[in-house]
């Protein structure tokens, strides 16, 4: 029963970041990105996936303080600072929950993920996005998430018509 609610709640997922990743806002995207890893987070741990899962937790938490950052805040220094103390709470996560390599490209996500948020730019944080979820693709399948699967693939395509439709209406 856990493997189909999670492909349903990775259906959900697939809604959101499609449409999440279309925004030219940082901020709207990172709302998104608050709600897709949640339902992230509760796919990965209905299916075991537990170094995936208090990944997106905490991710959650890095979206939330980045989005309250931005809207209160633009010192370059500080998005550094919390980039760094991010990376540093996922490399030991990693460490923690290790079990395989799957556990590392999760861990590789999450700097990628950590990178990628405290972006101001929302061109900055697609390319790091990209690569981010191209990894996630490997993690969905090495813990059977086949809508995440689906979800980070059509997100990596998503991202990628947003960096040219971006790119396009900027050069005009």
């Amino acid at each position: 029963m856990n493997f189909v609610i999670a492909q349903w709640l990775g259906v959900a997922t697939t809604v959101i970041a499609l449409v999440g990743v279309q925004f030219k806002s940082i901020n709207h995207i990172l709302v998104s990105q608050i709600l897709t890893n949640l339902l992230s987070a509760l796919v990965f741990g209905l299916l075991g996936g537990f170094s995936g899962a208090w990944i997106c937790v905490v991710a959650i938490v890095q979206t939330v303080t980045m989005f309250c950052f931005n809207r209160h805040s633009g010192r370059q220094t500080h998005r550094g600072i919390l980039a760094a103390a991010f990376c540093l709470v996922y490399v030991l996560g990693t460490a923690w929950f290790y079990k395989g390599w799957g556990d590392l490209v999760s861990g590789t996500c999450a700097v990628l993920f950590a990178l990628a948020v405290v972006q101001e730019n929302s061109e900055k944080f697609r390319g790091l996005f990209l690569v981010n979820g191209l990894l996630w693709m490997v993690y969905d399948l090495t813990t059977g998430a086949y809508t995440n699967l689906m979800t980070h693939g059509l997100s990596v395509g998503s991202t990628v018509v947003a960096m040219v439709r971006y790119r396009r209406g900027a050069g005009t």
